[in-house]
């Protein structure tokens, strides 16, 4: 098993790059606004890194909370809509170009998504993206 110096190493190592990213850059800035210069592997580098590591996985729990109730809030508000309803509630809030490729940020996205049986269908129903072309016909044309 191997031995990682630095928790920001751990997470590299895991997977987690941005993670790593963000708590290194908000690191840096940290001592920066105090004045000092520190290598990564210095004991200041480190322990103010996993001070804020720990700040930042308290934001990242509480964002996720946060997103939930209102997910939960959307689903009871909206459960008993019509497709119509729904189709409705997608022209009016599907403004961002973020939102056409995924429904991030999106209150009721994975609940249209399995109503619709998929965004991008929901997302045509709506008229907010063109209709499927027609597949082209597999079989050759008739000989004469």
């Amino acid at each position: 098993m191997p031995h990682y110096k630095t928790r920001e190493e751990y997470w590299r190592a895991h997977g987690w790059p941005q993670l790593a990213a963000e708590v290194g850059r908000r690191t840096v800035e940290d001592l920066h606004k105090r004045g000092i210069k520190a290598n990564p592997q210095s004991g200041v580098y480190q322990n103010t890194f996993n001070r804020l590591a720990e700040i930042y996985k308290k934001e990242v729990k509480s964002e996720k909370r946060s997103k939930e109730k209102r997910e939960a809030e959307w689903l009871a508000q909206h459960k008993d809509d019509t497709d119509e309803q729904l189709l409705a509630y997608l022209r009016e809030t599907v403004t961002l170009p973020k939102h056409l490729h995924n429904t991030a940020g999106l209150p009721g996205g994975r609940y249209i998504i399995k109503r619709f049986g998929g965004w991008y269908k929901a997302l045509r129903m709506a008229g907010l993206l063109p209709p499927e072309e027609p597949a082209e016909a597999t079989e050759p044309p008739p000989e004469k």
